[in-house]
């Protein structure tokens, strides 16, 4: 029991730090000003230039879909890296907020693929994907108060 209870607490943790990084990264891209239409331009033309991306399909879905669409995009990546990062801390609807930084997690693992150490994504989409399979929230986490208010068959807390 004693070791469950272990278990249970270091994925809390592990949670609640993916949160933070969520949160500290977005700061640090509004101070940079990579969540408007420009900055978001600016991002994938001179920081991560995708010409430069050996996933030849993954830059021209950049270049020719997300690039012209940065108008909707920019504020809908605000909203998911903020609302990613309070999710993980508050432990709200964990297996969601879990599978959806995977996903966050894996766009930028492309874009970015080839001038960033892989294993950093891709260790911090395992600790996501941990974070979403054991449902964390329900340790340290509002998860725990609405287990019993959620019907069954939904698997959101």
């Amino acid at each position: 029991m004693g070791d469950d209870l272990s278990s249970r607490r270091w994925l809390a943790a592990l949670r609640i730090m993916m949160g933070a990084i969520f949160l500290t990264t977005w700061f640090a891209n509004v101070q940079k000003g990579f969540y408007t239409s420009a900055g978001l331009e600016q991002f994938f033309t001179h920081v991560y230039p995708q010409a430069h991306n050996p996933i030849v399909p993954y830059a021209a879905f950049i270049q020719h879909v997300l690039l012209p669409s940065r108008a909707l995009f920019a504020p809908f990546q605000f909203a998911a890296e903020l609302g990613l990062g309070i999710a993980l801390i508050l432990g709200i609807f964990t297996p969601i907020a879990g599978i959806g930084g995977a996903f966050l997690l894996a766009n930028i693992f492309l874009a970015t693929y080839g001038a960033e150490w892989p294993w950093t994504y891709l260790s911090l989409i395992g600790v996501c994907i941990a974070v979403a399979a054991t449902r964390s929230g329900r340790t340290f986490g509002v998860d725990a108060l609405l287990v019993g208010r959620i019907p069954r068959g939904l698997p959101i807390v």
